[in-house]
């Protein structure tokens, strides 16, 4: 092609059931994508905890995702995604979310990007569809919103700005 060489390599690890890994590598006179790769692998073989991750390269610049999920019961989870990516805007991105859906009922968002975070949290009980109580806060970086907090009961609704 034009004198320009080009080379693709790939490989399969380990693809048994519940894990397995690939990447894939492929060398180009193609100005800018002189290097490109794609790798993957992921792990669900416990049903308690799994992982995945994905990995972009191109030359120099590194895109990332993994993600985990555990779970204890039916009713408890935690599950956690982080991006990194070279555009200055996306550089580090992280959401985790949990929740604990018992007597005492709690969830948790938080999303971060380079550094800034946007929290919202929740603790409730619920007897009936008419007897209980949510009470939530939001935590965010920008100004006059930083601390948002509130309650929902049936029929009323309680807000609170700080």
């Amino acid at each position: 092609m034009n004198g320009e060489k080009y080379q693709l390599d790939g490989h399969v690890l380990n693809a048994v059931a519940g894990h397995g890994e690939m990447s894939l590598k492929t060398l180009t006179g193609r100005l800018g994508y002189e290097q490109v790769s794609v790798s993957a692998k992921y792990d669900v073989r416990q049903s308690a905890s799994r992982t995945a991750e994905i990995a972009f390269i191109r030359n120099s610049d590194r895109f990332h995702l993994s993600a985990a999920a555990n779970t204890r019961g039916p009713l408890k989870a935690d599950v956690s995604i982080d991006v990194s990516t070279p555009i200055e805007a996306y550089r580090s991105m992280r959401l985790d979310c949990r929740y604990d859906l018992g007597s005492q009922s709690t969830t948790s968002v938080a999303f971060v990007r380079n550094g800034q975070v946007i929290r919202l949290s929740t603790t409730g009980s619920f007897q009936s569809p008419s007897q209980g109580k949510l009470d939530w806060a939001l935590e965010t970086p920008f100004s006059g919103w930083q601390n948002l907090q509130g309650t929902v009961k049936p029929k009323h609704l309680h807000l609170t700005i700080t």
